[in-house]
């Protein structure tokens, strides 16, 4: 989903003329990390390289949240005691 279909939206949005396209990438910064530390952020990189090689113009959305949950010790999820909150 993140490259194949997304290419296919893409397409489509293209063909149509549309002036602005939003990926699915509402995660957070991936464009530090190095190739391989992250299997959903590589496959979500493969697609911006390929958006970035066409015509329209993209913005991304990085709200960090899900990644958060699960670097940080938060509400839903503790670390320290390894157990998930309700």
């Amino acid at each position: 989903m993140i490259v194949d279909l997304q290419k296919r939206i893409l397409e489509a949005a293209l063909k149509a003329k549309v002036k602005r396209f939003i990926p699915s990438d509402f995660c957070t910064d991936y464009t530090d990390l190095l190739p391989g530390e992250n299997r959903n952020f590589d496959l979500v990189s493969v697609f911006r390289s390929y958006l970035d090689s066409t015509s329209i113009q993209a913005s991304s959305v990085f709200n960090g949240a899900f990644a958060d949950i699960l670097q940080f010790n938060t509400p839903v999820l503790n670390l320290a005691e390894r157990s998930i909150g309700d």
